[in-house]
């Protein structure tokens, strides 16, 4: 049994939201990784969990270990080519601003999210990392992050392509854009 107090962290580790990596420590305080189906509700481990995390809490602490676990990630590539001097063709599109970008810049940009918003083929793999890198970003949108429709973005986090992630992007900001324009004629 799993000593909730001792938790070090929770995650899904599927797309489906059904496997946990529970990460605790245990008597010997030694780390200790194990998964968990969180379908098998009468496992008592499965019941203690989710009395004590909701699926949004397990799902929010899933995004924050992602988005760590791809920074680092980045961190490490960049890295990597600095050392071997290969970082002249690389850049950091963390820091990069659209209004320091050229016109043919900005156009390429549109073009290639408008064939992959509107299913333009790219390879498996290439596609789930940017179906992934997609949801990270729309996350990183202050309007998305503060938004209360926390069914809508369980929706964006579960979508399978860009154009439902974006279908459910357009719900919130339209929500919002009604809040505040309500909120603006009384």
């Amino acid at each position: 049994m799993i000593d909730l107090k001792n938790i070090v962290d929770i995650h899904f580790i599927d797309n489906d939201y059904t496997l946990l990596e529970v990460l605790y420590a245990n008597e010997e305080n030694e780390a200790v990784s194990m998964t968990v189906d969180i379908t098998e509700e009468e496992n008592p481990e499965v019941k203690q969990i989710l009395e004590m995390y909701t699926m949004d809490k397990l799902i929010q602490k899933s995004y924050d270990y992602d988005k760590a676990e791809s920074n680092s990630w980045k961190k490490a590539v960049m890295q990597i080519a600095r050392e071997a001097g290969q970082l002249e063709g690389l850049t950091d599109y963390a820091d990069v601003k659209i209004s320091e970008k050229t016109p043919e810049e900005i156009s390429f940009i549109i073009k290639f999210f408008l064939s992959y918003l509107l299913g333009e083929e790219l390879p498996e793999q290439l596609t789930k990392e940017t179906l992934f890198s997609l949801k990270l970003e729309i996350f990183e949108n202050e309007i998305v992050r503060k938004s209360t429709k926390s069914k809508t973005k369980s929706l964006i986090r579960k979508a399978q392509t860009p154009f439902e992630v974006m279908k459910y992007v357009i719900e919130i900001i339209d929500h919002e854009n009604n809040k505040k324009n309500t909120s603006q004629k009384t």
